[in-house]
């Protein structure tokens, strides 16, 4: 086909099969679903929220942050706030690793990693 008649065949299949979903979730503190779920250990936790890190990390209440063993977060505008989230994760008892790629600099988000 030539280039328009596809590129028109492809946006209207796109469009026929693209439709708008409401989902709704309950959003609650990690800390609560650990009491709730009376969880004693959490081997590896993963954090990919795209730029409400501090929020999820503010949910973990004191007495359970000895619980987690190993942080792995996805960190958005990763040049300014790489440091204070170290910081804060190695007052933890985390020993802290920032990474991060040339693609994911282009898009200023890298990788954390806090191991005990």
């Amino acid at each position: 086909l030539p280039g328009p008649m596809l590129e028109g065949f492809v946006d209207g299949y796109v469009k026929s099969r693209l439709k708008i979903q409401r989902h709704s979730a309950r959003v609650r503190p990690l800390s609560a679903v650990l009491a709730e779920r009376e969880v004693m250990q959490v081997d590896l936790l993963k954090i990919d929220v795209e730029g409400a890190e501090e929020a999820v990390l503010d949910g973990i209440a004191a007495e359970h942050w000895p619980r987690i063993r190993q942080v792995v977060l996805e960190l958005e505008r990763f040049a300014a706030r790489i440091d204070p989230v170290s910081r804060r994760l190695e007052a933890l008892g985390f020993r802290v690793h920032g990474t991060q790629d040339s693609a994911q600099a282009t898009g200023d988000y890298g990788l954390v990693y806090a191991l005990r």
